[in-house]
């Protein structure tokens, strides 16, 4: 899981006036990624697909707070590295746990 040291060290950000906004960023960012892929709970779990799914997440989060003076400027869609990301999580074999 992103904490909110390691996402303000990728955004360069090294004050505590907009921790409160990037924290909500990291739970937009987080449901964005579970709605987005079926099987999020289980990538989490297989190292390789984790750390393509916290990329992707620091990218939305990136993209959110640049842009997060934008609002009411008309619907907005993420960018195609975003939407790139998330087409090749979504057909990544996934390995099915085991039951005892």
């Amino acid at each position: 899981m992103l904490t909110l040291e390691t996402i303000k060290n990728y955004l360069r950000i090294d004050f505590t006036a907009d921790d409160q906004l990037i924290t909500l960023f990291m739970g937009v960012a987080e449901a964005y990624m579970r709605g987005a892929l079926e099987q999020y709970d289980l990538m989490l779990k297989q190292e390789h697909l984790k750390a393509k799914i916290e990329m992707c997440q620091l990218v939305i989060i990136q993209d959110l707070y640049e842009n997060r003076n934008q609002a009411g400027y008309g619907v907005k869609d993420f960018g195609y590295t975003i939407r790139s990301m998330i087409g090749q999580l979504q057909f990544e074999p996934v390995i099915e746990e085991e039951s005892p």
